[in-house]
């Protein structure tokens, strides 16, 4: 159960509108997060990363970057790209932001700068459904033309991948979200339940296990 709830909160639904001024130490246990009123930016798909800091997407698609205080530090967008529709912020460094509709991702650093482009047209993955960040500067992405997970290194080289997974749950799903997890990964099939992997991308076990 620790595993379903970090996944939602790293990944919450993009239907949640929140207001920053609304924010306070009751909503997330942090004794020096105050009530704020200096923010007036409402939006939707908040996250907090393990440093505290707030994450929140406008219906702009404008992501904005607080401090554990709430006030505004760093804003990020492009819409050039249509919706955005994943973030991770497991690393704080190295956040990924996804667009599904170009299959297009960046890696954005602490001040929301992008510095890593990941084409995944261009590397031959198709559909790619979710992705996550992975160690040593990697990312793990799952596609669900290929139905395998895919670790890639900040130059796109596909370093590894997973056995199809048709031959683990009968079918190539396409409503997934990946997560690292104490050197576990998780794919969250919504029609299975979680299935785990190691490092290496070898299939383990489920949640149920």
């Amino acid at each position: 159960m620790g595993i379903r709830r970090k996944l939602e909160k790293l990944h919450l639904n993009r239907s949640l509108t929140v207001f920053l001024i609304l924010l306070s130490s009751s909503l997330y246990g942090q004794p020096g997060l105050n009530l704020v009123d200096s923010i007036s930016v409402s939006g939707e798909l908040i996250a907090v990363d393990r440093l505290n800091q707030l994450y929140l997407l406008t219906e702009e698609d404008q992501l904005w970057k607080t401090d554990p205080g709430g006030e505004p530090q760093f804003q990020f967008s492009d819409n050039t790209l249509g919706p955005l529709t994943e973030i991770d912020v497991s690393n704080p460094f190295n956040i990924l932001v996804f667009y599904r509709a170009y299959q297009l991702a960046k890696v954005l650093d602490r001040t929301l700068n992008p510095n890593i482009e990941f084409d995944f047209a261009g590397l031959n993955l198709f559909n790619v459904q979710s992705l996550t960040n992975g160690i040593d500067n990697t990312v793990w992405v799952y596609d669900q033309q290929e139905g395998k997970i895919f670790q890639l290194d900040a130059n796109g080289n596909i370093l590894n991948q997973s056995q199809d997974l048709v031959f683990i749950t009968g079918s190539r799903p396409d409503s997934c979200r990946l997560f690292f997890h104490k050197n576990d990964l998780w794919l969250q099939v919504n029609e299975v339940g979680l299935l785990k992997f190691n490092a290496c991308l070898l299939y383990t076990s489920d949640a149920a296990d």
